[in-house]
Parts: C-alpha cells; sequence; structure tokens
C-alpha cells in the first residue's frame, strides 16, 4: 500500500515540537529532582525549617513550570488532498460552498476527550479503567486524552491514580 510522505510527516512533527519542548523544560525538571531529593517525605509544610519552606515554595513554582500541555491540528493541502492531524481538544472546520451557492461548516473530526467513545475504546486497549476515566472525566487535570508536552502525563503517568 502507498502512504503519501505528508502522513508520514505528521506524526514526526508533532514529535519534534514535543521534543523540542522536553527540551526547554530539562533544566527544571534537573532543579525539581534535586529538591524533592532535599525535601523530608511526609512532613507538612508548616513543620519545615524556613529554608526547607522556601525549598518547598520553588518546588511548586517549578511543578506549575512543568505542567500542562498543548493541543493542536494541522492541515494541509498537498497534490489536491486535503490531510488534517489533531491532537486533544481542538476541532478542524471545513468550510465549503454547496453546489447552490450556500456557505457550509463542516467539522472534521472528534476531539480526544473521555466523552469520546472512540477514544474511550482506544484508552481500554491500553489496559485503563474506562468507568474510572469516565467518572473523573479529567486527566491531571486536563479534559483532553492527549496532548503535546505534557510532560507529568507522558512521563510520571504512574503518579496519577486513573493511569496506573
Amino acid at each position: 500500500m502507498f502512504i503519501p510522505l505528508v502522513l508520514l510527516f505528521y506524526p514526526k512533527a508533532f514529535d519534534v515540537v514535543e521534543k523540542s519542548y522536553f527540551e526547554t523544560i530539562g533544566d527544571a525538571l534537573a532543579e525539581k529532582a534535586t529538591i524533592q531529593s532535599q525535601l523530608p517525605e511526609g512532613v507538612s509544610f508548616h513543620q519545615l525549617s524556613p529554608q526547607s519552606q522556601k525549598l518547598s515554595e520553588r518546588l511548586k513554582d517549578l511543578e506549575q513550570e512543568v505542567s500542562g500541555g498543548a493541543t493542536a491540528v494541522v492541515a494541509l493541502i498537498h497534490n489536491n488532498k486535503l490531510y488534517i492531524a489533531n491532537v486533544g481538544t481542538n476541532r478542524a472546520l471545513l468550510c465549503k460552498s454547496t453546489s447552490d451557492g450556500q456557505n457550509q461548516v463542516i467539522q472534521i473530526g472528534r476531539p480526544h476527550t473521555t466523552e469520546n467513545e472512540d477514544e474511550l475504546q482506544r484508552l481500554a486497549g491500553l489496559g485503563l479503567d474506562v468507568s474510572g476515566l469516565r467518572q473523573a472525566a479529567l486527566i491531571a487535570g486536563q479534559s483532553s486524552t492527549r496532548r503535546i508536552g505534557d510532560y507529568r502525563v507522558k512521563y510520571n503517568y504512574t503518579d496519577i491514580d486513573l493511569l496506573r
């Protein structure tokens, strides 16, 4: 089966964007790991020494800095064919004129959320608890089930109960 080169390009493009983002947060992740190793476990903030409280506050800032991710839609017309790639909750809209001159807007694709049955089936195939995902509706505080550059979900997923 012939696969147009453009279809091979899309996954690589998303991978390049994600890899570039992870490279930019590398220093923050290293500092986060260092601080985590210096703080005692199971001790509340008010029981920490003033120096440890400052480290704990810096840790919160770093966690905020490396959290999150992005969703994206990319569309490309190549050799008179339209190719669309989607990650997350964004939606592509196709605007066209009908033969009788009316304007028409068509949503292409469906968002990657816990409300999308196809997406839930994909996640079930990965061994995830779909009923738990449906009930929670959010994964790491986000409604989308796929995101570019979401370090917490991609590399620390074992810390998220729904993804174990």
